[in-house]
């Protein structure tokens, strides 16, 4: 591991960059303090809010992430930069929005447990609500440019995968139901997680470069995020009526049936009779 690690030995994970009514801080040798803005945060604090209240952290990898009432446990953070990097959260009873920063362009490298779901995160931003009501929610929000990352969220009886904007479920309990994924519109969104400490995630902006980096930070999908798809860009292709295809029927209206779907983006679409086949 590279010498200039954060979160070893007591470094800080990251900063408080703004915060807004009453919280109180307990770090891991049980001392109760008050935090105030630009104090450091560390492995182990637990941050407890008022239900009005509002904090805004900022990590030295440039995740970022806003809480709305609950109470927020750094249970591990360590960025060298490497395949060691690794962040895991717990947050419960509130709102809450991440933007992944480096840690996040892994697999299983930034995990946040948020009541009775847990949550996977790589290269994405999410807005969530946990333990406010019958049923905890997530949703997957858009990004700048670069796709929007993907978000695997479960409970002790499902799974479920969030990868395009705007896509969300719902999650009765640990162990109760965990819906299929849903895309609902910006405004139905906005009603769900209200106020306007949130209102500005749900429309893309460019975010702060990642520290001593001249590039963008969440808004940045790192190219290990993109390998398995910019160098395996294909189009497969697919069969509205499977029966015609597997029968061989080489007809207009199978041609007129057949979508192509860019593995890229997930986007399908038809070509038009004067378009070649890729």
């Amino acid at each position: 591991m590279s010498t200039d690690s954060h979160a070893v030995d007591g470094k800080a994970a990251g900063h408080i960059e703004a915060m807004y009514g009453r919280m109180m801080r307990l770090d891991r040798d049980r001392v109760e303090s008050q935090p105030a803005v630009g104090d450091a945060v560390f492995v182990g604090d637990v941050l407890s809010l008022d239900p009005d209240a509002v904090l805004h952290l900022v990590f030295h990898d440039g995740m970022r992430i806003v809480t709305l009432g609950g109470a927020l446990i750094i249970e591990n953070y360590v960025f060298a930069r490497d395949e060691d990097d690794t962040a895991t959260f717990a947050i419960d009873n509130g709102t809450f929005a991440l933007a992944g920063g480096r840690i996040a362009s892994g697999i299983d490298t930034l995990s946040v447990h948020a009541g009775a779901m847990s949550l996977s995160v790589r290269a994405a931003r999410l807005i969530a609500k946990t333990g406010l009501g019958k049923d905890d929610m997530v949703t997957l929000l858009p990004k700048p440019f670069g796709g929007p990352g993907s978000v695997l969220v479960h409970n002790k009886v499902g799974v479920e995968t969030l990868e395009m904007p705007f896509q969300t479920v719902r999650l009765s309990g640990a162990e109760g139901y965990l819906t299929q994924p849903m895309t609902l519109p910006q405004g139905v969104i906005a009603d769900m997680y209200p106020g306007p400490e949130l209102a500005a995630w749900l429309v893309p902006v460019e975010e702060t470069p990642f520290p001593d980096e001249g590039i963008a930070g969440d808004s940045f999908a790192p190219f290990d995020v993109l390998a398995d798809h910019m160098f395996e860009r294909r189009f497969t292709e697919q069969s509205v009526f499977p029966r015609e295809q597997s029968e061989g029927l080489g007809t207009a209206r199978g041609r007129q049936n057949s979508l192509f779907e860019d593995a890229f983006d997930g986007q399908r679409f038809r070509l038009k009779d004067d378009e070649p086949k890729l």
